[in-house]
């Protein structure tokens, strides 16, 4: 390599370094060793989950326009070899792999690398930036779900008396059970709030009608399955919005909760759909106060019952 390469790919590393540590709120230090591990720092920080342990990260700092070819909403990593890959694939933590592509400003983009990553495969979001965002993105996808609680009743579907009609009657229990009382826990997003929003969403009328009347039939189980998900089944990032001197990210997430016993019926998988949303100033990285100027809100959108044959992702309803 030559001699302004490796200046180029010192600063890179020192100023992707500043800039995680910056965006987690947490520590990194530069890995040592008797030979190449593929791995230029260590990164240590405290997720936002209830009850978080900390998480740490082994990071590959790729810096120039020469890694990344355009692929429609991506950018494609090329000029790196086999080799490279199973030296992250081996990793005994998750290795994240940060792009520094000169720009004006210059980007920072990132991607994971699993035991299971193809390096044909291997892509930057366009809008895969390091920001206070990532903090919650490593937490999605690093952490593992308890085993969910049995359990001990069978679900009573909400279902009206005769004479009384299905929408009106799951909007008072809407109000009455779900807008009241404390925020159900889930185990990777913390508490989440019930609003009108979520009521909104349900019956809003650019859903079908059979989608309707399933989630609020499901309503009487939303707090149990945002509590005691068996997996985490997809992640939608929504556009990125700037307003004055501060920036929204928000997005969605879908959970499964498996073979849920439903009285006078077979057990059924739900999926519930929270919407997560993250404000930071814009000008995060030259702000000493930033851990306490970053917010999030955490909201139920919808419930539904999960068809066996529906390959989509789970945010899609």
């Amino acid at each position: 390599m030559r001699a302004p390469d490796r200046e180029l790919g010192a600063n890179g590393e020192k100023l992707a370094r500043i800039r995680l540590e910056m965006a987690l709120q947490g520590a990194t230090s530069p890995f040592s060793g008797f030979d190449d591990k593929g791995v230029d720092l260590v990164v240590q920080f405290q997720p936002q989950i209830p009850n978080p342990a900390p998480m740490y990260f082994g990071v590959q700092v790729k810096t120039g326009a020469s890694f990344g070819e355009p692929d429609g909403a991506h950018w494609r990593l090329k000029n790196v070899s086999s080799s490279d890959l199973n030296k992250w694939s081996r990793s005994n933590v998750p290795i994240m792999l940060v792009w520094v592509r000169p720009s004006s400003p210059d980007e920072y983009l990132w991607t994971l690398i699993t035991k299971e990553t193809n390096l044909s495969e291997i892509r930057f979001g366009r809008k895969a930036t390091i920001s206070p965002s990532i903090r919650y993105d490593l937490s999605y996808q690093c952490s593992s779900l308890p085993q969910p609680k049995v359990l001990d009743n069978p679900v009573e579907l909400c279902r009206p008396p005769l004479g009384s009609g299905l929408r009106q009657y799951a909007k008072e229990y809407y109000r009455s059970n779900l807008l009241v009382g404390p925020r159900p826990l889930n185990p990777i997003l913390g508490p989440v709030s019930f609003s009108w929003a979520g009521w909104q969403h349900l019956t809003a009328r650019t859903r079908k009608l059979a989608f309707i009347q399933n989630s609020l039939q499901m309503l009487s189980a939303a707090r149990w399955v945002v509590e005691n998900p068996s997996r985490l089944v997809g992640v939608r990032c929504l556009p990125t919005t700037v307003r004055g001197d501060w920036v929204s990210e928000p997005r969605l997430l879908a959970f499964e909760c498996s073979d849920i016993p439903i009285r006078y019926r077979a057990p059924s998988n739900l999926v519930v759909v929270i919407k997560q949303e993250i404000v930071y100033p814009l000008k995060w990285n030259d702000d000493v106060n930033i851990s306490k100027k970053i917010r999030f809100t955490t909201l139920f959108l919808s419930i539904y019952e999960k068809d066996p044959f529906d390959t989509r992702s789970g945010t899609q309803r």
